[in-house]
């Protein structure tokens, strides 16, 4: 797909749209793809975007802080860019907060924001990968080790 706009736009919403229906293994790929796409690129914008997405994929597979921490991430990466809102993602990602907040306690998820918060752009897109394929493999992360 290289680097057209468009096309990782139409890819991230295939994989919100597996994610809304609960159909990971489908969106494995296409979360995948738009991850190694956003941080090879140089758009805010998209790692922005992908770090939610990885929230909401590892979230589905029941890692509810890696959730946590990519999307404190994300918002710290974000936080001086103007995003747009949509609706059908804000929805996905507020189930992954109420579970999230529900698994984790307040503290903890707060906790998990802020140490994604505190996250550098490589940190952020190590984080990213890693939790994604701790998520395909069902093998343990950071989550895990506390």
């Amino acid at each position: 797909l290289g680097d057209d706009n468009a096309a990782r736009w139409a890819v991230e919403y295939l994989a919100f749209s597996f994610l809304a229906e609960h159909r990971y293994d489908e969106a494995e790929e296409p979360v995948t793809w738009v991850v190694e796409a956003a941080f090879a690129g140089d758009k805010t914008i998209f790692v922005v975007e992908a770090l939610k997405l990885s929230a909401v994929f590892v979230a589905g597979r029941s890692r509810l802080a890696d959730a946590a921490r990519l999307i404190g991430a994300a918002d710290a990466v974000g936080k001086d860019v103007h995003l747009g809102r949509d609706s059908f993602e804000e929805e996905l990602l507020a189930r992954v907060i109420s579970d999230g907040r529900g698994a984790l306690g307040d503290d903890g998820w707060e906790r998990a924001l802020a140490e994604g918060a505190a996250l550098g752009d490589t940190s952020a897109a190590s984080l990213a990968r890693e939790a994604l394929a701790a998520a395909e493999a069902g093998t343990a992360t950071r989550e895990t080790q506390r």
